[in-house]
């Protein structure tokens, strides 16, 4: 079962991503309803207003993605007349940026939509996305829509905020990412440096505005963010920095990179790294009380579907940290090329070469790290003994206590899920 999210979900969850901007879907019906549900369940924004608020044409009583509803009859005749009729409707509820995204079919009508926004005269506030990416992956999809947006936004840069940064790469399709924005900026304050924005994740239009004073950006997953991270340097000079061991998943690989970020924007990383030292500490030992009474988790196998980004640290975190075997790393679409070659040849290198892009069913591992959907379904089939959620889609909504899969707490959350679900 194909279950990965498509280029139309990419870019409504990145406008969806932004905390006063808004998503308007020219399309039929059931083009929005899983797409609402999931906006809302990834990143909850209704207020005190309550669901009356959208018993109203266009929302049907769901707060996320206005849609134009489309029949037989406005593929023949044209949209624009139900356009210039939900443009008003949705410039009520306050927003400071409404995208008009076409759905595949209603992009092949060829309605003049810049028009109708014109006419409404809400071209200051409002934009249409021209050449929604449906064919690519979700996370190119992504960072293609938060590059648009602010290129749209066509902010002047005037002075350079010393030692301040924008976090890229990190989006709301990122599991328990409110405690993952949470962590990163904590590890970058206290190598003193100043978290300006974090577009794609809960940003507001004012942030995404303020991000072009910022002195360098730092990148998380470059599937959600290399392409907006190259326009910043193009239009106003902001570096980026990626470390090469991908994202912040697993003890080393957040330490490298730290010391990455440090090296890039001449700052310490020694309080940050420091701090991770407690967790370190409490792993390490419940690891040892655990391997009084078992030998495990060293020597059980294991499955990995993410990002390259993720998959890459995380895979070697569970080989070299955990004595654990990968029988299964399969990439999702839209992967770092330098980073899926880095993968391949490091299980090459380890004699686990079979392990690459063997299906998960196929491996049978001990223990699957996948989308909250696929880890669930190979559970429940007895697919695997251990299915741990890593991100979207995924059914978990409520994080009281942190669950993102950045940064040392990130590292508790997996060794928590695997050690007790072995």
């Amino acid at each position: 079962m194909n279950i990965e999210p498509d280029g139309l979900t990419g870019c409504l969850l990145a406008v969806e991503s932004i905390k006063d901007a808004r998503a308007i879907l020219n399309g039929p019906g059931g083009c929005r309803n899983y797409h609402s549900f999931l906006s809302e369940l990834h990143y909850p924004r209704t207020d005190s207003g309550g669901i009356t608020e959208f018993m109203e044409p266009y929302f049907m009583g769901q707060p996320r993605l206005p849609c134009t509803y489309l029949d037989e009859d406005d593929y023949i005749r044209g949209s624009v007349e139900k356009m210039e009729r939900i443009l008003p409707v949705v410039e009520r509820k306050g927003d400071r940026l409404a995208v008009v995204i076409n759905s595949p079919g209603a992009a092949l009508i060829g309605d003049d939509i810049d028009g109708a926004i014109d006419r409404a005269g809400f071209s200051d506030k409002m934009l249409t996305l021209e050449e929604p990416t449906f064919s690519t992956p979700a996370s190119t999809a992504y960072d293609s829509t938060i590059r648009t947006i602010m290129n749209w936004l066509d902010q002047p840069r005037t002075d350079t905020i010393p030692k301040s940064v924008n976090i890229l790469g990190m989006s709301i399709t990122n599991k328990d990412w409110r405690h993952g924005v949470f962590e990163l900026q904590g590890c970058l304050e206290r190598m003193g440096l100043t978290v300006l924005s974090v577009p794609g994740a809960a940003c507001t239009v004012e942030g995404l505005r303020r991000s072009v004073r910022a002195s360098c950006n730092i990148i998380v997953s470059p599937e959600y963010s290399l392409s907006t991270a190259q326009w910043y340097e193009e239009k106003y000079g902001i570096p980026w920095v990626m470390s090469e061991e991908g994202a912040p998943v697993g003890f080393g690989a957040t330490e490298r990179w730290l010391r990455t970020i440090a090296d890039a924007t001449g700052t310490n990383a020694s309080e940050a790294i420091s701090s991770m030292r407690h967790y370190r500490e409490v792993a390490a030992r419940f690891l040892t009380e655990f391997q009084r009474h078992s030998t495990l988790p060293k020597g059980i196998t294991f499955a990995v579907k993410a990002d390259s980004s993720v998959a890459l640290p995380l895979t070697k975190w569970l080989l070299e940290y955990l004595g654990m075997v990968p029988v299964s790393v399969r990439l999702n679409p839209g992967g770092d090329p330098t980073m899926a070659d880095s993968l391949r040849s490091f299980l090459e290198q380890q004699e686990f070469g079979e392990a690459w892009d063997k299906g998960l069913q196929e491996s049978r591992p001990d223990v699957v790290l996948a989308d909250g959907h696929t880890a669930r379904l190979m559970k429940g089939m007895r697919y695997c003994r251990v299915g741990v959620d890593i991100s979207l889609p995924s059914l978990d909504r409520f994080n009281f206590i942190p669950r993102t899969i950045f940064g040392a707490q990130g590292a508790m959350y997996l060794l928590d899920e695997i050690i007790n679900g072995i």
